[in-house]
């Protein structure tokens, strides 16, 4: 019976056909990703018209374009819909092709309202006391 069971363990440790397949497919296109964008920075250290700081400038931001993100892939759009009593929703306008709805609690979107809300009143009473901070110091001074 431990046979048995260490033979089941040691089949469930290895990886699906499938799973194998699709990784090996994403590996392989990550591969041909950096393959191109290592051809596109050579070309850019290989071109004459620009300075060398130029050229470090035009690679570090293509490196970044291509690795800062997931390759290209946005996050798609979110639609919240407030519910009703009843479970219901009311969708004011039509929302874009692709967006995700999410449906929401209309208490949670106001306590969200609220939030912005107190954080432009702090920011507004802080740059008023700079102000009168600075006047302060200039009337010291002078």
């Amino acid at each position: 019976m431990d046979a048995f069971k260490e033979q089941l363990r040691a089949i469930n440790a290895r990886p699906i056909k499938k799973i194998a397949e699709a990784k090996a497919r994403k590996k392989m296109k990550a591969l041909k990703r950096w393959e191109k964008l290592k051809a596109q920075a050579e070309a850019i250290a290989n071109s004459e018209g620009q300075s060398e700081a130029e050229k470090l400038r035009a690679i570090q931001k293509l490196y970044k374009g291509q690795l800062g993100k997931k390759a290209g892939q946005k996050r798609p759009e979110r639609v919240y819909v407030v519910s009703k009593k009843g479970g219901g929703t009311a969708m004011v306008g039509s929302k874009k092709k692709g967006a995700v709805t999410v449906r929401v609690d209309p208490r949670m979107k106001k306590d969200k309202r609220a939030l912005k809300a107190a954080e432009r009143r702090k920011e507004k009473a802080q740059k008023l006391r700079n102000k009168k901070r600075a006047k302060s110091q200039s009337r010291k001074k002078g």
